[in-house]
């Protein structure tokens, strides 16, 4: 379902004004602090681990024009509805864990948002594991999913 939603929705979030990623809090450096802070969004990385995918995911994105962010409060219904007032366009790239990827993917649908994402290598969060544990992405698969060149 992933796949097939990238394939259909993937020009369409090329096309958006803005781009949003989300990012699940379980890609950070837990053996690192993590100094990541809010905006009027939701947490962005601070870039303050070279060993963390945080970092790495949210400078590849940056480089592609996306603004990353780490979802912890983010109101998605509510910053649609700002960015459509202004006549704007909004797409949302996720990464998260498969069941989680599906039901955000399957919720931007519903509020015509063009979305595509990457799963996690694993699901390792507390959900599953009753603790928090490190994660990772595919970040060949992820350029290629946003390199719109």
């Amino acid at each position: 379902e992933i796949y097939l939603t990238n394939s259909l929705y993937s020009e369409k979030f090329r096309k958006t004004d803005k781009k949003i990623a989300l990012l699940p809090y379980c890609l950070r450096d837990f053996k690192a602090e993590c100094k990541s802070s809010p905006d009027s969004f939701d947490f962005q990385c601070k870039n303050c681990s070279k060993n963390c995918y945080q970092n790495h995911v949210s400078r590849l994105l940056i480089k592609n024009n996306i603004n990353a962010y780490i979802w912890m409060t983010a109101d998605i219904k509510k910053t649609a509805k700002l960015i459509y007032k202004d006549n704007k366009t909004l797409g949302i790239l996720g990464i998260a864990c498969i069941p989680e990827l599906v039901a955000g993917m399957r919720k931007c649908q519903k509020y015509k948002i063009p979305a595509i994402g990457i799963p996690l290598d694993a699901n390792r969060c507390v959900r599953w594991m009753g603790s928090y544990n490190e994660n990772s992405v595919n970040i060949e698969f992820l350029e290629k999913l946003v390199s719109f060149q």
